[in-house]
Parts: structure tokens; sequence; C-alpha cells
């Protein structure tokens, strides 16, 4: 399934000999997560169009594309949901460790992972989208919850809410992405002094 390709796929997005590498100066990691159709994604590309001015560079990871690169078709069970957890975790702290400031979008609802990734990452943010089932089915992005496909987090199988997230975005009748990413990009500056500009800013003179 390729799990031992961690270091590859790292180096690949972030060659280790173009950036100094330093155990103890590791760049920040934020883990936006919720369940399907609670926004990471969306969240995370505004964030990402925002992102000029952060330093190191923002890294942004989406969980479908990351499935897709480690286990395309092995399933939706527990177990390799689990298992793709921690890899992307393992993921994130090898581009933490070049350097990088990381945000991954990942649903991941596991309490092994999130304890892991505290353990394992000095500079560990997590930010919860908890959206209700209802509001959830009604969005349906990707019609998986009309679908009855099985294995479904929130619905088959159980979600393991954060125990500990560093920020909760409940979810607010006609709250925009753009708001929702506003609030995030706030926790950031004010916790982990990384700073936004406006949308598309760094697409100047592209």
């Amino acid at each position: 399934m390729g799990f031992g390709r961690v270091d590859e796929i790292a180096d690949r997005l972030i060659p280790s000999k173009k950036i100094a590498t330093s155990l103890d100066d590791p760049g920040t990691v934020i883990w936006l997560t919720g369940l399907s159709g609670a926004g990471k994604t969306t969240i995370a590309r505004i964030l990402e169009r925002r992102s000029h001015s952060v330093h190191p560079p923002l890294t942004v990871l989406d969980g479908d594309v990351l499935r897709a690169l480690f286990a395309a078709g092995v399933g939706h069970g527990r177990a390799r949901r689990l298992e793709l957890a921690l890899t992307y975790g393992r993921l994130c702290r090898a581009l933490a460790e070049r350097g990088a400031t990381v945000l991954c979008a990942t649903m991941s609802l596991f309490h092994e992972a999130h304890e892991w990734n505290r353990a394992n990452m000095p500079r560990y943010l997590e930010i919860y989208l908890r959206v209700p089932i209802e509001e959830l089915r009604r969005r349906d992005p990707k019609g998986l919850y009309a679908s009855g496909i099985g294995d479904l987090v929130g619905v088959d199988l159980p979600a393991e809410e954060p125990r500990r997230a560093d920020l909760v975005i409940d979810h607010v009748a006609g709250r925009s992405p753009e708001d929702t990413a506003a609030i995030v990009e706030d926790f950031l500056r004010r916790r982990a002094g990384l700073a936004f500009g406006p949308d598309g800013a760094n697409k100047e003179g592209s």
C-alpha cells in the first residue's frame, strides 16, 4: 500500500537539500479535521490562496489526494483509515522536519492518530470543524451520505472527535467559507505567528 514511502514523498514535495533541516526548530503542522462535507478542503484552499505572507511557505495536503498516493483501492474500513491517518501524520512530521509549514486537511478522526501527532510534532495545532450530521447530509458535496455506500464515518463508523483540539469551529447557519477561513487565520496568527494576506495576492505577477 506504499506506507513506507513517507520520506520519498516528503522529499519530492520539499527536497531536503534545499531546506536547512533542524529538529530543534521544526515547522508548524496544522491538522484541519472534520467529517466529510465539513468544509476542510474548501477552507484549506482559501488559506492557501491567502498564504503569500506565510513563512516558511505553506504546504497543503488534501486527504483525498493523500489516499490516492498511499492506498488507492484498499477499502474504507476502520483499520485502513487508522493506518492512513498515522501515515499522514508521519508525512506531516517529515515535512515539518524539512522546515515546512504544513496544513493537512483530513478526516482522520481517531484519538490514536491525534495523540501520536501531539507526541511527535512539537508545533502541532489541531482545528476541528464541527458540523451536525443533518447539515452534512444537506450539503453532501460528494454524494456520500445519499449513496449508502457503507463504512461512512459518522454514519456507519463512529467518529472519534478530538479530545484536545486547539480550535473548534462550530457550524453557524449563513457563515461563509471565507468567514470560517478568517477565524482560522486569526487563530494561526495568534498561536503560531503565521500571517495571511488578501485572497489571491500570492498570484500577483504570475
